[in-house]
């Protein structure tokens, strides 16, 4: 049995439409895949740009810090004071503990 050119042209017409829907439908879902990729990647962008934003800050802070210690002696010895129990030689410290 011989089959007619018309069907044949049909069967290729419709194999071809249907592998056509194959890989549109492949392709979409590797599209809608890369797109929720990115989507995470703008979040975690994001969220490191906000928090190299506070370390910046944080180090500025810092930095202005061991500056004033570096150049101001009563800051210095403010802090060695507080921080240290630091004393000179004729002060006596009394401490109170608290409850």
């Amino acid at each position: 049995m011989r089959l007619s050119p018309q069907f044949m042209h049909k069967f290729v017409a419709g194999a071809l439409a249907t592998g056509l829907v194959v890989v549109v439908a492949v392709f979409s879902l590797l599209l809608l895949r890369t797109w929720r990729e990115y989507s995470v990647y703008q979040t975690r962008e994001a969220a490191l740009e906000q928090s190299m934003v506070r370390a910046q800050a944080d180090r500025g802070y810092k930095q202005a810090y061991l500056n004033k210690l570096l150049t101001d002696p009563a800051f210095f010895e403010r802090v060695a004071r507080e921080r240290l129990g630091y004393s000179r030689e004729d002060e006596m410290i009394i401490r109170f503990e608290e409850d």
